[in-house]
């Protein structure tokens, strides 16, 4: 594929996939960002990518997988959040811990992890970046440090009476 085939392409499909896009994400700049991201791929790796017998396929089918992805990512992130973080009620009298104090315990507990899983949690917490990504940059399995970093977080805010 050469510039002028990605260029017509790109205009040809790209508002269209975008609110393809839309119809999973229902908004419109993380929609944008996919398709620009689906179309960055494919520019990447154009040489590898071989005869396409119908480009309009290929690409909502990328866009669609894309999308999913970033779906089960957030989904993780939000059931990873709603591990670590008490969700505090204000009207409630069994909770003796207030917002403020719950920050403060949640910075000392990362400030009790070993380094590379600080850094492994910032990126990915901080920073967004996915699994891959922080693999890339470290070069280190990112799973296993993650999941110890998050185990460590809470043995440590459980002294605190914290889940």
């Amino acid at each position: 594929m050469n510039a002028n085939q990605f260029e017509s392409l790109f205009k040809e499909y790209y508002q269209e996939l975008g609110r393809y896009a839309m119809k999973f994400l229902r908004c419109s700049d993380l929609s944008a960002d996919t398709v620009q991201g689906v179309f960055i791929k494919i520019w990447e790796k154009r040489d590898n990518i071989g005869e396409v017998n119908s480009w309009k396929s290929y690409l909502y089918f990328s866009v669609r997988n894309a999308c999913v992805d970033l779906l089960r990512k957030r989904k993780n992130d939000v059931e990873i959040e709603d591990t670590l973080f008490l969700k505090v009620d204000a009207d409630s009298t069994d909770n003796s811990f207030n917002a403020g104090e719950i920050g403060y315990y949640i910075e000392q507990a990362l400030k009790q992890l070993p380094e590379k899983c600080y850094t492994i949690f910032s990126l990915k917490k901080f920073d967004g970046l996915s699994n891959a990504q922080v693999a890339e940059e470290l070069n280190i399995s990112v799973k296993t440090q993650f999941t110890i970093a998050l185990k460590k977080l809470r043995e440590h805010l459980a002294q605190y009476g914290l889940p």
